[in-house]
Protein backbone atom coordinates (compact mmCIF):
# COMPACT_ATOMS: atom_id res chain seq x y z
CA UNK A 1 0.00 0.00 0.00
CA UNK A 2 1.51 3.70 -0.69
CA UNK A 3 1.95 6.06 1.90
CA UNK A 4 0.92 9.56 1.99
CA UNK A 5 3.38 12.12 2.48
CA UNK A 6 4.76 15.93 2.31
CA UNK A 7 7.58 15.39 -0.40
CA UNK A 8 10.11 18.91 0.03
CA UNK A 9 11.85 19.51 -3.44
CA UNK A 10 14.66 21.77 -3.03
CA UNK A 11 17.58 22.97 -5.49
CA UNK A 12 20.96 22.11 -3.56
CA UNK A 13 24.52 22.42 -4.38
CA UNK A 14 26.86 19.13 -4.78
CA UNK A 15 27.40 16.46 -2.04
CA UNK A 16 29.24 13.11 -1.06
CA UNK A 17 25.22 12.30 -0.52
CA UNK A 18 24.25 13.36 -4.22
CA UNK A 19 27.43 12.44 -5.65
CA UNK A 20 26.44 8.62 -4.37
CA UNK A 21 22.62 8.66 -5.38
CA UNK A 22 23.79 10.31 -8.97
CA UNK A 23 25.78 7.00 -8.63
CA UNK A 24 22.91 4.90 -9.08
CA UNK A 25 21.29 6.50 -11.79
CA UNK A 26 24.16 7.23 -14.19
CA UNK A 27 24.84 4.87 -17.20
CA UNK A 28 25.88 7.26 -20.10
CA UNK A 29 27.92 9.30 -17.38
CA UNK A 30 30.12 9.58 -15.07
CA UNK A 31 29.62 10.92 -11.61
CA UNK A 32 32.36 13.26 -12.29
CA UNK A 33 30.72 14.43 -16.12
CA UNK A 34 27.76 15.11 -13.81
CA UNK A 35 29.48 16.82 -11.29
CA UNK A 36 31.60 19.26 -13.64
CA UNK A 37 27.93 20.23 -15.52
CA UNK A 38 26.61 21.15 -12.42
CA UNK A 39 30.16 23.27 -11.38
CA UNK A 40 30.00 24.80 -14.61
CA UNK A 41 26.39 25.97 -14.14
CA UNK A 42 24.71 24.10 -16.94
CA UNK A 43 22.81 21.80 -14.58
CA UNK A 44 21.24 22.06 -11.31
CA UNK A 45 20.91 19.23 -8.67
CA UNK A 46 17.87 19.12 -6.27
CA UNK A 47 17.11 17.13 -3.71
CA UNK A 48 13.79 15.38 -2.30
CA UNK A 49 13.04 15.09 1.46
CA UNK A 50 10.68 12.99 3.42
CA UNK A 51 8.02 14.50 6.42
CA UNK A 52 11.25 14.15 8.54
CA UNK A 53 13.64 15.68 6.19
CA UNK A 54 15.20 12.80 5.15
CA UNK A 55 17.31 12.76 1.62
CA UNK A 56 14.98 10.48 -0.15
CA UNK A 57 16.08 11.31 -3.79
CA UNK A 58 18.22 13.44 -5.88
CA UNK A 59 18.08 14.95 -9.63
CA UNK A 60 20.11 17.03 -11.91
CA UNK A 61 18.63 18.50 -14.21
CA UNK A 62 19.70 20.61 -17.39
CA UNK A 63 17.88 22.63 -20.71
CA UNK A 64 19.53 22.50 -24.18
CA UNK A 65 18.79 24.96 -26.49
CA UNK A 66 17.34 23.15 -29.58
CA UNK A 67 16.39 24.89 -32.91
CA UNK A 68 12.78 23.42 -32.04
CA UNK A 69 12.75 25.17 -28.56
CA UNK A 70 14.53 23.88 -25.29
CA UNK A 71 14.18 20.26 -24.12
CA UNK A 72 14.82 19.87 -20.26
CA UNK A 73 17.08 16.70 -19.55
CA UNK A 74 16.86 14.61 -16.18
CA UNK A 75 20.56 13.93 -16.13
CA UNK A 76 20.24 11.59 -13.88
CA UNK A 77 17.34 11.03 -10.93
CA UNK A 78 17.58 8.51 -7.97
CA UNK A 79 16.73 7.62 -4.52
CA UNK A 80 13.67 5.81 -2.79
CA UNK A 81 11.65 5.49 0.00
CA UNK A 82 9.42 2.51 1.42
CA UNK A 83 6.18 2.80 -0.23
CA UNK A 84 6.39 5.63 -1.92
CA UNK A 85 6.46 5.75 -5.63
CA UNK A 86 9.33 8.64 -6.17
CA UNK A 87 8.33 8.30 -10.30
CA UNK A 88 4.30 9.30 -9.52
CA UNK A 89 5.24 11.71 -6.71
CA UNK A 90 8.25 13.89 -8.52
CA UNK A 91 8.21 13.68 -11.65
CA UNK A 92 5.55 15.95 -12.00
CA UNK A 93 7.36 18.70 -10.12
CA UNK A 94 10.19 17.91 -12.20
CA UNK A 95 8.16 18.71 -15.21
CA UNK A 96 7.04 21.66 -13.79
CA UNK A 97 10.65 22.86 -13.51
CA UNK A 98 10.60 22.93 -17.60
CA UNK A 99 7.59 24.79 -18.15
CA UNK A 100 8.50 26.61 -21.10
CA UNK A 101 10.72 23.44 -22.12
CA UNK A 102 8.71 22.14 -25.96
CA UNK A 103 10.04 18.51 -24.45
CA UNK A 104 11.84 16.42 -21.76
CA UNK A 105 14.01 13.88 -22.22
CA UNK A 106 14.78 11.36 -19.91
CA UNK A 107 18.15 8.65 -20.33
CA UNK A 108 17.71 5.37 -18.48
CA UNK A 109 18.32 1.44 -18.83
CA UNK A 110 15.83 0.27 -17.09
CA UNK A 111 12.88 -1.31 -18.83
CA UNK A 112 11.09 -1.23 -16.13
CA UNK A 113 11.25 2.08 -16.16
CA UNK A 114 10.76 2.90 -19.68
CA UNK A 115 7.23 0.64 -19.00
CA UNK A 116 6.33 2.99 -16.05
CA UNK A 117 6.77 6.34 -17.82
CA UNK A 118 5.13 5.29 -21.13
CA UNK A 119 2.11 3.18 -19.98
CA UNK A 120 1.34 5.74 -17.56
CA UNK A 121 3.11 9.43 -18.09
CA UNK A 122 2.79 9.65 -21.36
CA UNK A 123 6.47 9.27 -22.69
CA UNK A 124 7.43 8.24 -26.01
CA UNK A 125 10.60 5.58 -26.55
CA UNK A 126 12.09 7.44 -29.34
CA UNK A 127 15.27 5.80 -29.84
CA UNK A 128 17.78 3.54 -28.15
CA UNK A 129 21.23 4.08 -27.74
CA UNK A 130 24.20 1.14 -27.71
CA UNK A 131 27.48 1.86 -26.53
CA UNK A 132 30.79 -0.06 -27.36
CA UNK A 133 33.95 -0.03 -24.91
CA UNK A 134 36.62 0.63 -27.10
CA UNK A 135 39.42 0.39 -24.19
CA UNK A 136 41.93 3.01 -24.37
CA UNK A 137 41.48 3.82 -28.12
CA UNK A 138 43.83 1.46 -29.36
Amino acid sequence: MARTQTLTIAEAHWSAEIAELVGRAVQHASVADVRAQWAAGAAHVFTVADDDWNLVAAFVLRTDELAAGNEGVIVAAAGGADGLSLTDNVLPAIERIFNGCTSLRIHTARPGLIRLLTKRHGYTLTECVLKKDMGNGQ
